[in-house]
């Protein structure tokens, strides 16, 4: 017996009701006797249906690394789709506006402008820097108890030369000038939370002190009756310079502080970050304090090769700028959430997970309190990781197979 043919609409499912023997011409001759089976109906001149404006942005923020998942489309009032919202965690909904600071604007290639994306390469790094591979076991370091280690951060911090320093801060203020000149108010006030004037002004008198401390222990030579010493990055700063590169004679050195100290004075009065940057620029160009690293062995007077450390007050902008910026990259766009512990009745421990706008909130709260400590936001991203159960170990496995595409 033969097996029954039957034609089936491609978009609502709907059966094709046809004749017995009738025959329809659709590049193929079929009937109910035909033995085909089922058959799906193609559609004359179908094309792709374009998306709307919505739409778009949703795809652009998705492959910006954002959780889309409660995002959603909504029409105006000619009947696009035009508006994008968002349904929160109590079921209440906002609008996210085209000049929204999480989701910018939308380019016509359907990309994202969004000045917080650029910051995952933080988290990517911080990430790098609190954990450690091993080698023996394969994998990431793991303590005694078989969670994953994260204390290395202070350690592969302390690796960083003297010249990473103010290399940072640098490329810092470069991204200010320009979130100044764009007008990205919020972005620029996250930023110099940690690198800004008082910053500058701190590195620069700990530069000069490790100058003054080099001219005292470097030995002297002589050269044709005029001492000199070996320093390094220094031809800048001498008017006139009359030893060779990368030395200095003695009876110059006076005029080489009485140039470094020139420099320190455009940097205090720097008002806005275009000019504190172009100080900072005109200072490292002439001083190139990054060549102090070439005489560690003289600063810490020891005999093995060692780096010049970076002052203490670059260090806490370090571990608080990176600590900061890994937990915001984390509930924005992997859906970690802050837990906060309250002492309930009877003195038990209650945890509570605050919402995403709970949680930036009371990161914000925590950078603005322990702005000097920037250990403790360190501590806080550990305690973010766990409480999440964030995957630390998959998450740098992905990135790396991205990168090596």
């Amino acid at each position: 017996m033969a097996k029954n043919t039957t034609v089936v609409c491609p978009k609502c499912g709907a059966h094709i009701a046809i004749a017995d023997h009738q025959h329809v011409a659709i590049g193929i001759v079929i009937g109910k006797d035909s033995g085909l089976g089922t058959v799906e109906l193609p559609l004359e001149n179908e094309q792709p249906k374009k998306k709307t404006k919505a739409q778009l942005r949703i795809d652009a923020m998705k492959a910006a690394g954002m959780d889309v998942s409660r995002f959603f489309c909504m029409k105006d009032g000619k009947g696009e789709e035009t508006v994008v919202a968002e349904q929160h965690e109590d079921g209440s909904c906002s609008i996210i506006e085209d000049n929204d600071p999480i989701v910018q604007k939308i380019v016509d290639a359907g990309s994202l402008h969004n000045a917080h994306l650029f910051k995952q390469h933080v988290l990517a790094q911080v990430l790098k820097m609190m954990t450690r591979y091993d080698y023996e076991n394969g994998g990431l370091k793991r303590d005694y108890r078989g969670r994953l280690d994260m204390s290395h951060f202070t350690e592969r911090m302390n690796y960083m030369n003297y010249a990473y320093s103010w290399q940072v801060v640098r490329d810092e203020l470069k991204r200010q000038a320009a979130m100044e000149r764009h007008g990205d108010n919020k972005s620029l006030t996250e930023d110099c939370r940690w690198y800004d004037k008082a910053l500058v002004l701190a590195m620069f008198d700990h530069h000069e002190h490790l100058m003054r401390e080099l001219c005292e222990v470097l030995r002297e030579r002589n050269h044709k009756g005029r001492k000199y010493i070996g320093l390094q990055g220094v031809d800048g700063l001498v008017p006139k310079k009359q030893s060779a590169p990368g030395y200095i004679y003695c009876d110059e050195i006076s005029a080489m502080f009485k140039k470094l100290l020139s420099f320190r004075s455009p940097l205090a009065k720097a008002t806005t970050i275009k000019d504190l940057y172009a100080a900072l620029c005109k200072f490292m160009d002439a001083a190139r304090p990054g060549k102090l690293s070439y005489h560690a062995s003289e600063i810490k007077k020891r005999e093995d090769r060692v780096e010049i450390a970076a002052c203490e007050e670059w260090k806490n902008a370090y571990k608080g700028y990176g600590g900061y910026f890994s937990m915001q990259n984390l509930i924005l766009f992997h859906g970690c959430r802050i837990v906060i512990n309250t002492i309930g009745k009877g003195g038990a421990v209650e945890s509570k997970k605050l919402s995403k706008d709970d949680s930036i909130k009371k990161l914000d709260e925590w950078a603005d309190e322990h702005l000097n400590d920037g250990y403790w936001m360190l501590g806080a991203l550990k305690q973010l990781i766990i409480d999440n159960g964030f995957n630390v170990e998959r998450k740098r496995a992905e990135w790396y197979a991205m990168k090596n595409k």
